[in-house]
């Protein structure tokens, strides 16, 4: 909705979990840390296809899922079914549910009860119970929107219904040795040292500093480059255009004349349900994937 204003006064706008119609055609939306749905999908479904050992050998696995009817879950759905069905001989689509927002799940349990893999809604915990109890045993597919409630899971007691889930991320987790986990922590024990292990136990919300040390940079870049005189919304424009931004040795996050959604590599993770946690599942980064 912002988008035509921000053309209009040629005013960059940073956002962080951009639509497709946000970034294209490029323009003054730019999006830090992130990608766009669908994107992580196609990577995610990949990537499944090509490493997870409980993949069907003999056959396409069966996937669906359901999500409220929003933006990112469209979006995931929407991906993973043009994955599907660009892939006939790795998957075969069952079923995508949108719905209302509401806490029951049992038509939409019932659509997918037959699937190898399922791709829960972001607020997770209903459907994975209901899932779970009606004696279904899909292996659930999941992207950093789920990790935003992460205490949500431990309410519930749902880790070990979760057991074997895949996590696919935009950084790495609080459980890993990393230049910005690491200033998150030392972020974290210097503004909230009483309330440190629960925030990151709450899930992804801190972890923002990684989109945060993204902006930052490009300020900083555009101020080195005119003078703090001379900065101003279009010197932004032409520096967050050829940004790029090195960490574990990659080139994780970078903007072109066509490109808007910074992030080029995800990572992917696995739920252990004896451990109540998620922890790396594959130490390489995944290219993001454009195309299904």
């Amino acid at each position: 909705m912002l988008k035509p204003y921000v053309e209009k006064d040629e005013m960059v706008l940073f956002a962080w979990a951009p639509t497709k119609e946000a970034v294209s055609p490029p323009g003054y939306v730019f999006s830090p840390c992130n990608t766009l749905s669908e994107y992580t999908s196609y990577t995610l479904l990949k990537y499944v296809a090509e490493n997870d050992p409980d993949f069907p050998k003999d056959r396409p696995a069966i996937i669906g899922g359901a999500y409220w009817a929003e933006t990112h879950g469209s979006g995931i759905l929407t991906g993973a079914q043009a994955y599907a069905e660009a892939h006939p001989d790795q998957y075969e689509w069952e079923a995508g549910y949108l719905v209302n927002f509401g806490f029951n799940w049992a038509t939409e349990v019932e659509g997918l009860k037959d699937c190898d893999y399922v791709l829960p809604p972001v607020i997770m915990t209903y459907f994975v119970d209901q899932y779970r109890n009606a004696g279904y045993t899909a292996k659930f597919l999941a992207t950093e929107a789920q990790l935003a409630f992460l205490d949500q899971i431990d309410e519930s007691d749902l880790w070990d219904e979760l057991d074997g889930a895949i996590f696919i991320r935009t950084s790495r987790w609080w459980n890993e040795d990393d230049e910005i986990v690491n200033l998150s922590k030392r972020l974290l024990q210097e503004n909230h040292s009483g309330e440190a292990e629960s925030i990151m136990r709450d899930g992804i919300g801190y972890l923002f500093v990684n989109g945060a040390v993204v902006l930052l940079n490009i300020i900083s870049d555009t101020v080195e480059a005119v003078g703090p005189e001379n900065f101003n919304s279009q010197a932004l424009y032409d520096i967050a255009e050829s940004f790029s931004f090195t960490i574990d040795g990659i080139e994780r996050d970078s903007f072109s004349k066509t490109k808007r959604t910074s992030l080029n590599y995800l990572g992917i993770y696995e739920a252990r349900g004896a451990e109540k946690n998620i922890f790396r599942s594959d130490p390489e980064w995944y290219p993001i994937i454009y195309e299904p």
